[in-house]
This record gives structure tokens, sequence and C-alpha cells, in this order.
């Protein structure tokens, strides 16, 4: 039989029937592989476990065009990929799946029939070498233009924010999908990592992905590395805050603020001079009972060592806000021209400023933890 005349069309045939072991899978490959495929008359099954990848088994092309491989079934969903010469079709094997069947087209082209994760899979892989594309060929439009690295640069950021843009509404379409996790662990073109889980956004989408593998697949190796991976970020991201949190002091004197209290009493921030000031600008509809009850219990345990809280609403229902903070026992004043904004340059709700007892702001969008740690 000559292969390599062959019309294109390859089954791949996963079937609990075919095993001769309940905890294994079988893969049959039939014949009619394209020549180019079947180059080497051995194709190989390889696993994309925790560890790196491994050759789980292979098989050579027996006279009549087909061959078996095996692998052991897994607890929670699986990254396969059939290896030929030159060429590799990744698909997903999802725990105690009886049957999955794969047709490549040609040598680059493939599709999984009747499995709708791998249907997606192929879906996100066709995006990301999409992507890849075009951040290769702006790579190779300005290689010869040095002046253009700026350019060049902002160009590819583009490609990998329309990338992360996509991904993100893909992961919270389904954060239990096995595509999700995939795609957050990939690299783009020239080793472009475009998740990074020291950002607070991208970590949101980690964690949002080790929640659904915890609920669905708990104890599994992927779980535990996805849960180890999402807790070290954390981690890391703390310490780093809390230096930051130290390494931020400015000489810089804080500007004065005024506005009525509920009682329609003018309250100076000035008036605050001399103590530890929290600087705090929210809106109270949108706090929930447990942000209160933080800031009081931080307002209660260190107003006898200098703690002022002086707290700006920017709530447009004046008679909301004044019955909401009416039994607050820090100072809470009413912007409801949003006056502040511009004077302290604020960006996002809710922000703070901690400012010390000599006037000086010494930190940003601190939270309570640290503002404790700084007071202790």
């Amino acid at each position: 039989m000559n292969y390599k005349n062959k019309i294109i069309g390859v089954s791949l045939l996963l079937s609990l029937a075919a095993c001769t072991d309940n905890d294994a899978f079988v893969v049959r490959v039939s014949d009619g592989c394209p020549g180019d495929v079947m180059a080497s008359s051995t194709l190989y099954l390889d696993c994309f476990g925790v560890e790196g990848v491994s050759t789980i088994d292979s098989a050579k092309v027996n006279s009549m065009g087909t061959l078996s491989l095996k692998g052991k079934k897994q607890d929670s969903p699986a990254f396969y990929r059939l290896r030929a010469e030159n060429r590799s079709y990744t698909f997903v094997v999802e725990p105690n799946q009886s049957m999955l069947n794969l047709r490549i087209d040609d040598s680059t082209n493939y599709r999984v029939v009747n499995s709708e994760v791998n249907i997606k899979l192929k879906d996100y892989l066709s995006f990301e070498n999409a992507i890849n594309d075009s951040i290769k060929a702006e790579v190779a439009r300005f290689s010869s233009d040095a002046h253009s690295r700026d350019l060049l640069d902002a160009r590819v950021l583009s490609f990998v924010e329309s990338y992360k843009d996509s991904v993100r509404h893909m992961v919270y379409a389904n954060t239990s999908s096995p595509v999700a996790y995939y795609a957050l662990f990939r690299k783009l073109a020239y080793g472009i990592t475009p998740f990074n889980p020291m950002d607070k956004k991208d970590l949101r989408l980690y964690s949002a992905v080790a929640t659904a593998w915890h609920s669905n697949y708990k104890d599994t190796p992927r779980e535990k590395q996805l849960y180890k991976f999402v807790t070290k970020a954390r981690s890391e991201m703390k310490q780093d805050e809390y230096e930051q949190f130290f390494s931020n002091a400015t000489t810089a004197n804080f500007p004065d603020l005024s506005f009525a209290d509920d009682k329609g009493k003018i309250r100076s921030l000035y008036d605050l001079r001399g103590k530890f000031i929290l600087l705090d600008f929210c809106v109270y509809s949108q706090m929930s009972q447990s942000d209160y009850l933080l800031f009081k219990n931080v307002y209660d345990k260190y107003k006898s060592k200098g703690l002022e809280i002086y707290q700006v609403s920017y709530d447009t229902d004046y008679e909301y806000w004044k019955k909401t903070v009416a039994d607050f026992p820090w100072i809470c004043v009413s912007d409801i021209n949003g006056i502040s904004i511009r004077t302290y340059n604020i960006t996002s709700l809710p922000y703070n400023y901690l400012i010390d007892k000599s006037g000086n702001i010494v930190a940003k969008n601190v939270s309570l933890l640290m503002l404790e740690k700084w007071l202790r």
C-alpha cells in the first residue's frame, strides 16, 4: 500500500471496549495516513503531565496500515499529542471518556469528531497560531529598522493584549474547561509569556480555574499543581506589596480637604495633623457590611495609638449616605461634586492614602492588613 499517495483520512479511536485493562485507553490509528505524516513508520503518543512531556507508547505501521497505542486513564482531563516526524496533533482525553475520533485532514489540519472539548481546543489553537503569525509578521516588518523598535514593541503588545482579552472571556465562560487551564500556561511567539501570576488581574484568572479544578478534580496531580502555583503567587504578591508599602515614602505634605459631615459640620483634613491618617475615598452604596466591620475593627484597635480615618464619600444619594454613616465612629464627609478626585488623583474606587504623623503620604491603596502591620 502506498501511503504517500493515499487520500487523507486518519481516525483516532479511544474505546473502553477495546481495552484489556479498565484503567487504560487504547488509541487505534487506521490506514489512510498522508505520506508526510507517515514519513516515519512509527507514531508516538505523548502525554503532557505536570512534570513535563513524556512518551507513553509508540507503534509501527504494519502491513495492513494500522497501529494501536495505549495510555493509562487519569482522574482529570489529560493532554496528549499524536506525534509523527515533524508533525503533531494535540487533543484532550477526559476522565472515563469512551470514544474519541480524530481525523487528520492534511499535514497541518485536523479535527476531532463528537468531542466538544476538543473542538474548543482546536479553535483555541487556531486563534493562538493566528496571533503568533501576526507577531512574527510585525517582527519581520520592522527587523530592518532599528529606529522603529518602540513602534514594534507597541504593535506586539497590542496583539498580546488582544490575545489576553479573548482568553479571559473564554476562561470566565467556563473555568472548569481543560482549554481554560491549557491557555493560561501557553507561551506565544518568541517566548512571550502573556499571563503573569504576579499581576492581580491575571492571578484572578488562575485562581478561578484553580477553584473550578478543586471542585471537580480534587486531589488530582494537576489540581494540586494549580493550588501550589496560585498559593505561591499570592504569597509572593503579598510580600512584594509589603516591601513596597515601606519603600514608597515621600516628603510631600498632603493637600487639605474640607467637607461637611453627616451633622453638617465642616471637617478639615488639616485638623488631624500629628496623627496617623487613613484617607479613604469610597462609595458607600458599593460597600458591604464586612467592609464596615473591617474599618471598625482597625479603628477600635488603633485609635488609642493615634489613628484617625477621614472617609470621603462620592454617593449621589445624600440621604442614603447620611443614614448609613450616622453611627460610624470615624470622620465621614460627603463630596457629592467630586472635588477631591482631582486633588488626590483618584483613578478608581475604593482608593486610599496613609499619612504619617509628620504629614507625609507614605503609601497608597494600602489594605487594612498592611495598615495593621504599619501601626502595630
